[in-house]
């Protein structure tokens, strides 16, 4: 039995002033990357795979919190305070039946992102949407912000939704997040190496903007970020680096780098 969550629903973000250095900074529920945000980790099943007791605890201890770690190291390095708490939810070890009936759909360049996987997940929770899930968490910590990472144990490329590119202004943002890289199995997975990705996820939903989205922009930062994180991420998490850009652009500095007043930084 699902037990019903009983929440007054937070009204929606409606403020989507973009500041042109930072175009996805401070915009939704995802804003401040300091203090202690809250990641609510949820283990979702799907027709095409499934998460052991043992596969939730391994990937939480190799990969997840290797991840958060380095978020949290790399904080205080820009002066910046960062204590994760987490919650978490799996079929396996919480209780619940969280699974996606369907396929969440592995590659982006085949059809899309699943749109409705914290929806869904929501609803095997006991709440009626994503946001209602939301307003739950936001009840319990009103002074912090809320993570949602969703997991698949199966291949795929991992992307984070933005409430600003869904029109919905009642909208929680969150990732999804593969357990493996596209095309790769789990025999290829190496401890750790799936702990760049959590981090370079969740510095996408507070801003972050990928380095390879353009030939001009990714020619700049392999000059000025050869090893930054929204460049490269490297299966050992301390080679990958947080450059004077990327920490602008979730707020842990508000002095804007060169290369936001470069126009092929833009093109």
């Amino acid at each position: 039995t699902i037990p019903l969550i009983t929440v007054d629903l937070l009204p929606g973000i409606t403020d989507v002033y973009q500041d042109q250095s930072r175009p996805n900074y401070n915009l939704a529920n995802c804003r401040n990357l300091k203090g202690n945000p809250v990641v609510v980790l949820i283990f979702i099943d799907d027709n095409e795979s499934h998460w052991t007791k043992e596969e939730v605890t391994t990937f939480t201890q190799e990969h997840i919190l290797v991840g958060l770690d380095y978020l949290e190291k790399n904080a205080r390095k820009w002066g910046v305070d960062l204590d994760f708490t987490i919650e978490s939810y799996s079929t396996a070890l919480s209780g619940y039946k969280i699974k996606y009936e369907g396929t969440v759909n592995r590659n982006l360049y085949n059809g899309g992102s699943t749109k409705d996987v914290l929806d869904k997940a929501a609803q095997d929770i006991g709440c009626d949407s994503n946001w209602e899930l939301y307003s739950y968490y936001k009840a319990k910590y009103p002074k912090d912000d809320i993570i949602f990472l969703n997991f698949l144990n199966k291949s795929g490329k991992s992307y984070t939704r933005h409430s600003i590119s869904t029109g919905y202004l009642a909208y929680s943002e969150h990732c999804v997040i593969f357990a493996d890289y596209l095309g790769s199995s789990p025999n290829e997975r190496k401890n750790g190496s799936r702990a760049s990705t959590v981090a370079h996820e969740i510095l996408h939903l507070f801003g972050a903007e990928d380095y390879y989205t353009s030939v001009s922009r990714e020619s700049l930062a392999n000059q000025k970020y050869p090893n930054d994180i929204m460049l490269w991420q490297y299966d050992d998490i301390e080679d990958n680096l947080i450059g004077d850009c990327t920490a602008f652009s979730v707020g842990w500095t508000n002095v804007p780098p060169d290369v936001c007043f470069d126009p092929q930084w833009w093109q």
